[in-house]
C-alpha cells in the first residue's frame, strides 16, 4: 500500500498545475509588456495554463525546437503577426 501511495503522489505532483513563483509572475509581466509594446492582444490565463500544460513534461531540447517549428509554419498566435511584421514594430520601437 505504501509503494501504490507514493506512486499516486508523484503522479499527482507531476500532472498538478504548476505553482507560480514570483519570478514566473514577473517574467509574465515582462512578456505582457512586450506584447502590448507590438500592439498584440493579451494571453488570457486560460490560453496560458493551456500552453503550459502542452510543454510539461518535454525536455529543453524539445520546446525550442516546437518552437522554431512554430514560427516555421507561421503560427506564432495570430496570422497577421508574421515574423516579418514582428521585426518591422520591433524596429520602429527602437527607433522610438
Amino acid at each position: 500500500m505504501k509503494a501504490m501511495d507514493r506512486r499516486l503522489r508523484r503522479l499527482e505532483r507531476r500532472l498538478a498545475p504548476a505553482v507560480e513563483c514570483k519570478a514566473s509572475l514577473e517574467l509574465y509581466a515582462r512578456m505582457e509588456a512586450g506584447r502590448r509594446r507590438l500592439g498584440l492582444p493579451p494571453v488570457s490565463p486560460e490560453q496560458r495554463a493551456e500552453r503550459s500544460a502542452e510543454l510539461r513534461g518535454m525536455s529543453i531540447h524539445e520546446i525550442l525546437h516546437a518552437g522554431r517549428q512554430r514560427v516555421a509554419d507561421g503560427l506564432t498566435g495570430h496570422r497577421e503577426y508574421s515574423n516579418l511584421a514582428i521585426k518591422a514594430r520591433l524596429d520602429k520601437a527602437r527607433l522610438d
